[in-house]
């Protein structure tokens, strides 16, 4: 049996973003890309239809792509213009190269000291930073286990290796009251490496989710393609 869904490629021109911008919904959100990024597939497609996502280039425009279960329907008048193509991966054994822009952060489940610093129920945490970790080779290896762990036994990591990495000033909206933005910093990381699939059922479900959190604003979409 193989499994599909659709890669959706989405690019807007640089006279679209800019009429965006003027917008009453898009003028609080054009400082963070993955906010952007969110409000337009969400004006293009509807809300979460497009997800994950990743912003593939913001050179000319912005460039994105991301899954989706079915093929997309945009909405007349939205912004943009789209190819959407079925995926079809063979079943468990294949070996697959990968690259993911993660946000490799935990929620705790009670308070507790982590990263040296007492932190309440709920706080998000940097997986590296709970860890202890001190330099690249620490952090790269923090990020690894953790995505093993979200892996679980639909795919095994060959090789996993952390090709760049930032800690990134955030938006987001409170989702109660009045909605209001805040600010916060998370980890930003690309890891790329070779996996195989264990589960291939499994494995299309996890390519859908996404993986770890931030989804809906350009982290999580583990980008795959088959190993020669």
């Amino acid at each position: 049996m193989k499994w599909e869904m659709y890669r959706v490629e989405l690019h807007l021109s640089a006279d679209e973003i800019r009429a965006l911008r003027k917008l009453p919904g898009f003028r609080a959100v054009q400082k963070d890309a993955g906010y952007l990024a969110h409000a337009v597939l969400s004006q293009r497609f509807g809300r979460g239809m497009v997800q994950p996502f990743r912003i593939a280039g913001n050179g000319d425009g912005l460039d994105l792509e991301g899954y989706c279960a079915s093929r997309p329907v945009p909405r007349p008048g939205s912004a943009g213009k789209e190819t959407a193509e079925p995926l079809l991966f063979p079943e468990q054994g294949s070996r697959l190269s990968f690259a993911l822009r993660a946000c490799p952060v935990i929620r705790l489940a009670s308070a507790r000291v982590a990263g040296g610093q007492k932190r309440a129920k709920g706080a998000e945490v940097d997986v590296a930073e709970d860890a202890g970790a001190s330099d690249w080779a620490s952090r790269e290896a923090a990020y690894s286990r953790w995505l093993q762990a979200r892996l679980g036994s639909a795919a095994k990591l060959l090789e996993c290796r952390m090709t760049d990495f930032a800690l990134r000033r955030l938006m987001r909206r409170e989702q109660r009251g009045g909605r209001a933005a805040r600010i916060m910093t998370r980890p930003d990381a690309l890891l790329e490496g070779i996996l195989r699939v264990d589960d291939s059922d499994a494995f299309s479900d996890l390519l859908l989710r996404g993986v770890g959190r931030h989804k809906a604003f350009g982290f999580g979409m583990l980008a795959v393609e088959k190993t020669e």
